[in-house]
């Protein structure tokens, strides 16, 4: 009897996938942000501890760069879950506090405040002083201790003390960093434009303080900024996410953010203050820091092999069924036996967040229609959803910078998966006359217009979002594109196969 109980429960393998599978989302989710239980399955493979580095490595600067999707969140959501083993007070700020494309396109800074003025310098004073005085209203609020501190800089003057916290943390419907950031601006040209070029000056020639002019706003954003180790009584780590959002690669939004980098770079050496911030490669790639070198030691790129996927997914079917994963090549537990995961890999790239997405939408599809797994025929359909949506993130993600690419994509259709730059002729040729026809959608890629009557130029501009991989010859293996690689009548071009399949490629 007791032999014929054992055989009698159903094993693992051949349980059905809506039995095994019963939380919604089926693995957890896919977005860091919106992940409950992600402190129950998040782990850190053994060449990316990244949450050790930031741990052993306080004070400092840790910038992690990727595509969206691939884990930067996650790495600040992790800080913020096991705060207690780290030495210091954690601060997240909001991408609304920051909002670098409200700031980008103010008119407040759009006049003539910058004038005589080196705008890189006073962008950063500013950051300098706001993120301080960010610390100190979490630490303090405006109470007794937070004036204490500040007059203890200045030497008992209570003018100077009130002007920086009511330009700081004045009560205001819309008290984010970006929001006192434009209040700051205001408090400087009301203390008159020709004081603050020649603050300006004397602070470049690191005249003595006594020369300094008192009455000026600027001289006291720099002294706050100069005597951080004595005001702050902690360690703080701060978490700076989606500072991409919005983003327009105008020149007032580049020069805000690398004026923000160069902040932290000189907040961080204070030795009291840790910055983790998360920023997309993309952009990284667009700046022209002040000191490159020195902020390339802060950087931290994120990439996954297909074997580090894998291993997340094991580690989410471990969280969502209480098994062990098995080590097989085909997710038994997900997929029918045999199925060739040819097109998942695909249609996922090197992607943590699209892999999962994709691995939850084939589980949710396979308990929909009442399958015990996976089957070739729900892999298809679902990675042909999945990499159509894909390709509208793509379109979204560069709405500002190059508007209506998917209606550029959808010209790749004519021209097949791989084709040449003799082959791309073709697609322009095909656009232009698309153009001319003012079809539906046109108008929002006129930026493409005047490139499509010059190939090469075209097929860099979609190099560049990643939609096309670049190949040095017919031969070569597809990759992403680099500005050192020569486009000429030798290369060709691969669509990425995450969105071939949304293209019916």
């Amino acid at each position: 009897m007791r032999n014929a109980s054992r055989s009698s429960k159903p094993s693992r393998a051949r349980t059905p996938i809506n039995l095994l599978f019963t939380k919604t989302p089926p693995l957890g989710g896919a977005v860091a942000e919106q992940e409950v239980d992600l402190a129950n399955y998040y782990i850190e493979l053994d060449d990316e501890k990244h949450l050790d580095s930031i741990r052993e490595n306080i004070p400092g600067l840790f910038i992690f760069i990727g595509p969206k999707g691939v884990g930067k969140s996650a790495v600040q959501r992790m800080v913020e879950e096991r705060k207690t083993s780290f030495d210091a007070k954690i601060i997240s700020i909001k991408p609304e506090d920051i909002a670098l494309w409200t700031l980008a396109k103010s008119t407040q800074l759009a006049d003539d405040i910058y004038s005589g003025l080196n705008s890189q310098w006073l962008n950063k004073l500013l950051w300098n002083y706001l993120f301080i005085l960010e610390i100190l209203r979490q630490e303090y609020g405006d109470t007794p201790t937070l004036w204490s501190k500040l007059a203890s800089v200045f030497k008992s003057d209570m003018s100077r003390v009130r002007r920086l916290i009511e330009s700081g943390i004045r009560d205001s419907a819309d008290p984010s960093l970006s929001s006192r950031f434009i209040q700051v601006i205001e408090e400087i040209k009301l203390s008159g434009k020709v004081g603050a070029i020649e603050a300006a000056t004397e602070l470049k020639l690191r005249e003595p303080a006594t020369k300094q002019q008192s009455g000026n706003i600027l001289n006291d954003l720099s002294t706050v900024t100069s005597k951080l180790k004595n005001i702050l009584d902690h360690n703080y780590i701060i978490l700076l996410d989606d500072l991409d959002q919005e983003w327009t690669g105008a020149p007032r939004h580049i020069e805000l953010l690398e004026a923000l980098l160069s902040s932290l770079q000189t907040l961080s050496r204070s030795g009291k203050i840790t910055f983790v911030v998360a920023l997309r490669d993309d952009i990284y790639k667009a700046l022209s820091p002040d000191d490159p070198d020195k902020l390339r030691q802060s950087i931290r790129v994120m990439h996954w092999t297909q074997k580090s996927l894998k291993t997340i997914i094991r580690e989410r079917i471990r969280w969502a069924t209480s098994y062990t994963a098995s080590t097989a090549e085909g997710f038994p537990e997900i997929f029918e036996e045999g199925i060739n995961l040819h097109m998942l890999w695909e249609v996922c790239g090197d992607n943590a967040r699209r892999t999962l997405s994709v691995v939850d939408s084939l589980i949710t599809e396979a308990r929909r229609e009442g399958r015990s797994r996976v089957t070739s025929d729900i892999l298809r359909t679902v990675a042909e959803r999945m990499s159509t949506e894909f390709l509208h993130d793509l379109d979204n993600l560069h709405k500002h910078t190059k508007p209506g690419l998917k209606f550029i994509a959808q010209s790749a259709r004519k021209t097949g998966k791989q084709f040449s730059l003799k082959d791309s002729q073709e697609l322009c040729l095909d656009l232009l006359v698309r153009f001319e026809n003012n079809e539906s959608g046109c108008h929002r890629a006129k930026w493409a217009e005047q490139l499509a009557h010059t190939p090469g130029m075209l097929m860099v501009s979609l190099l560049e979002t990643e939609f096309l991989l670049y190949k040095s010859g017919r031969d070569s293996a597809p990759r992403p594109y680099t500005p050192n690689d020569a486009v000429d009548e030798r290369t060709w071009f691969a669509v990425n196969p995450i969105y071939a399949l949304g293209l019916g490629l």
